[in-house]
């Protein structure tokens, strides 16, 4: 095994969106830092093409720097509009193209192992059989790819595919959206919403049919991005119960949004304040709705879905689970 000689302050595993802007803090920090990374990216996230995949926060809101929150709408031009998210990949490219390389530097290779070293420190070992050494080591490896669903074994591409991001379901996607086939999403969640505007943007016409335990979707944001008052944020609770009675409290003397927004910095702190029960019971009964309150979609792509299953009828979403059944041959 090679060892590279020269020891970097930071190791960071990853080169997504957490990883390439903790480079960037360090950087501003004067901070060196190795990014351990063999594809040339931000994110999967912003990696699409497709200008109808925007972002789920306001531009006003995505600065990369917190101590300039205007940064990202003066780049962009707007603070108001929801960004398409390849926009934001351009964002965060230009920012990439202004780290010092003395400081920031990119082995592009895959990590896959790491030691603690007697002084402390770490050495990170990579696929191509050198390694490096670090004071520190940070893992942002982002969201690891969905797991196959049970039963699924016989399906293939191009009927099937359990990852939607990989570019040979793009090209499928697309092409059953050129020949109007009927599409089954499994899901219907921020994904699913992907799918249907890239389904749309290729012209399909077909039926689209996407399902979900519970059936529920993301909701939207609403028009205006009116400040929220501090006063609403609640202090640490210790139970799940007291939690939820106080934000239906608040909701019946303002808009949801706003304390659902309300509770973001505050959210660590109540989640380690619940006892183990609660953070189970929350898991298991209440994480579809908070995720589709907290986690919302700009306007302009929330119209879409309504607006083709009034029209035409040929979106639906439904409640229920998946079985698979292969046909005889």
């Amino acid at each position: 095994m090679r060892s590279d000689d020269r020891r970097v302050v930071v190791a960071i595993i990853g080169g997504g969106f957490s990883g390439f802007m903790l480079a960037a803090h360090l950087d501003r920090r004067g901070i060196g830092c190795v990014v351990v990374e063999e594809r040339v990216a931000v994110g999967v996230a912003y990696a699409t093409d497709e200008p109808r995949h925007l972002l789920n926060v306001a531009a006003g809101q995505m600065s990369a720097w917190a101590d300039e929150p205007d940064h990202f709408a003066s780049w962009f031009g707007t603070a108001d509009a929801f960004a398409p998210r390849r926009d934001y990949r351009a964002y965060l490219q230009h920012i990439r193209a202004g780290l010092s390389p003395e400081r920031v530097t990119v082995a592009p290779a895959r990590a896959v192992g790491a030691e603690r070293d007697a002084d402390g420190g770490w050495t990170v070992r990579l696929d191509d059989g050198s390694a490096l050494r670090a004071d520190l080591l940070v893992l942002a490896q982002g969201n690891q790819p969905p797991e196959p669903l049970p039963g699924t074994e016989a399906l293939q591409p191009p009927r099937y595919h359990n990852n939607p991001w990989t570019a040979a379901a793009e090209a499928d996607l697309a092409r059953a959206a050129r020949e109007d086939r009927p599409v089954l999403l499994i899901g219907t969640g921020l994904t699913m919403i992907d799918s249907v505007l890239s389904l749309e943007a290729h012209g399909h016409r077909g039926t689209i049919t996407a399902v979900s335990r519970r059936g529920l979707v993301p909701q939207s944001h609403r028009f205006d991005r009116r400040a929220i008052p501090e006063e609403i944020a609640p202090p640490p609770f210790g139970s799940l119960m007291r939690l939820w009675r106080h934000v239906r409290c608040e909701t019946r003397l303002r808009d949801w949004r706003s304390c659902v927004d309300a509770l973001r910095p505050h959210s660590h702190a109540l989640w380690q304040s619940l006892s183990e029960a609660d953070r189970r019971r929350f898991l298991r009964h209440a994480r579809p709705w908070w995720d589709i309150h907290r986690h919302r979609i700009a306007r302009r792509s929330a119209r879409r879905s309504p607006r083709c299953a009034t029209r035409d009828g040929w979106w639906s979403r439904r409640g229920g689970s998946a079985r698979w059944r292969t046909a005889a041959t």
